[in-house]
This record gives C-alpha cells, sequence and structure tokens, in this order.
C-alpha cells in the first residue's frame, strides 16, 4: 500500500478533468475544426499531462435563458473543472443584424435590466448546478469583435451600408458592455465574489483580429478557403486564440 501510494494519480487510472462549454453558436463552433474546449484541453494535457475531456452543452441560436433552463442542469453531477459561457448576442439578435441589418429583430430589443439579469441567472443556475463546487472556474468570455476600422463596407465580405456598420458596431458594443457590468454585479451580490467567475475581454484581444485585418479571428459574410467557422462568426484561429487565452488565465 505503501508503494501504490507514491505512484502518480494518473497511472492508477484517475479520470480525466472535465471542460463545459455553455452558450449558443460562438460556443459551440458551427464548421470549426476543432471546438475551443476541444483545443483548450489539449493544451491543459500538454501543460500537466492530465487527461482532460470536453462536452458541448451550448446550442447555436439559443439565448441566456437557455442556458438557465436547459443546459445548466446537464451539469448536474458532472463535476466541471472549466466552464466557459459564450453567449447573450442572440438576446439581442446580434448576428441576425450582422447578416441582415435591415432585419426587423434589429428594431426590437430588450432592456438592458432584463439581459443584465438574464445573465445573472445563468451564474446562478451553473453555480448550483454544480453545488458551488471550490475548485470549479467559470470563464465568461465576451465575443470577438466583427467590425472595425479596417473593415470595408459595402463589400462581398461585409455587404452593409456605413450606417448599418455602425449600427452593428455599436449593436456588438452593447453586448460586451451588458456582459461587463452584469458580472460585474452578480459578482458583488451575497456571497457570489467567493467563486472562480473570470471575464475573458475579447474586445480587447481582438482589436487587430476583425474582418478586414491581416488575421481576422472571425468571418465576415464569406468564409475564405480553410479558414473553417461559418459567416460571421469566429474561424479556426479565432477559436484557438480563444482558448489560448483561457489556458493562459488557468494556468497562470
Amino acid at each position: 500500500m505503501f508503494f501504490k501510494s507514491l505512484i502518480p494519480a494518473f497511472a492508477l487510472g484517475a479520470s480525466a478533468e472535465l471542460i463545459v462549454g455553455l452558450g449558443s453558436s460562438y460556443a459551440e463552433g458551427p464548421g470549426l475544426t476543432q471546438q475551443i474546449g476541444k483545443l483548450l484541453g489539449q493544451k491543459l494535457s500538454d501543460h500537466d499531462g492530465q487527461d482532460w475531456s470536453f462536452t458541448n452543452h451550448a446550442v447555436s441560436g439559443s439565448i441566456l435563458e437557455d442556458i438557465t433552463g436547459n443546459q445548466s442542469p446537464e451539469l448536474e453531477g458532472t463535476n466541471p473543472r472549466i466552464a466557459y459561457i459564450v453567449s447573450g448576442g442572440n438576446d439581442l439578435s446580434y448576428a441576425t443584424c450582422l447578416g441582415n441589418p435591415s432585419d426587423s429583430a434589429c428594431q426590437n430589443s430588450i432592456s438592458e435590466d432584463e439581459w443584465k439579469q438574464r445573465y445573472r441567472e445563468v451564474l446562478d443556475s451553473v453555480i448550483q448546478h454544480t453545488a458551488g463546487d471550490p475548485e470549479l472556474t467559470v470563464f465568461c468570455v465576451t465575443y470577438i469583435r466583427a467590425l472595425g476600422a479596417d473593415t470595408v463596407c459595402p463589400s462581398d465580405d461585409c455587404p452593409m451600408e456605413a450606417d448599418e456598420k455602425e449600427q452593428n458596431d455599436n449593436l456588438y458594443n452593447r453586448v460586451v458592455d451588458y456582459t461587463v457590468r452584469a458580472i460585474d454585479e452578480w459578482k458583488a451580490t451575497g456571497d457570489n465574489g467567493q467563486y472562480d467567475v473570470r471575464l475573458i475581454p475579447m474586445r480587447q484581444y481582438s482589436e487587430e483580429h476583425y474582418v478586414g485585418t491581416a488575421e481576422p479571428w472571425i468571418n465576415g459574410a464569406q468564409v475564405p478557403e480553410g479558414a473553417g467557422g461559418i459567416t460571421w462568426h469566429p474561424n479556426d484561429a479565432g477559436a484557438n486564440a480563444v482558448a489560448e487565452i483561457l489556458f493562459q488565465s488557468f494556468t497562470g
């Protein structure tokens, strides 16, 4: 028994650590060669020699309430070590408006207070269904920037007028700003500050990687050959960038 106790846990068949993805299409990763969680697991395995598994609960087209009602309950009893959330854009029709700025959904929006309440309920639900596990790290990932100064509109890659581009960029900033404020407010409530919930500010990290830059992390209205992903969503480079930033945060 003494000698057995000296054998590393992984040599005794210890179970893999679990990464889970929650949210909508930006978390699910349609069209990607590998999803964010899979890439993150590989980076962590290379780093610590531990086995890491990945379960993606994210569903394209979902809104924040779908995480609370459907996705986070699936975490019950699974003991994830890492959960990442990328969501909230569909609550404001962000991807819809990138694809079609004249869509009626772009003129109808929920209030900031309602949006933030939905996000806070997501965090409550994740903590509830993981029994407040102190070993869990929750990453709240904001969206990769799609539009910027070097995005030419109208063009094949951005078939919208200049005013529509501005409208969509403003909408993007609302999604990100709401996310930041919702997390801050949630952490300041009750005992929530004890949980390891981290903001991953992809707006900041992707400042030089939007559509029209030399190394975009997101596709525009076209998907270049070999880029991976789908229109107006993160490409393979973007997924890897997010995974690397999560890795650096988790191991730093």
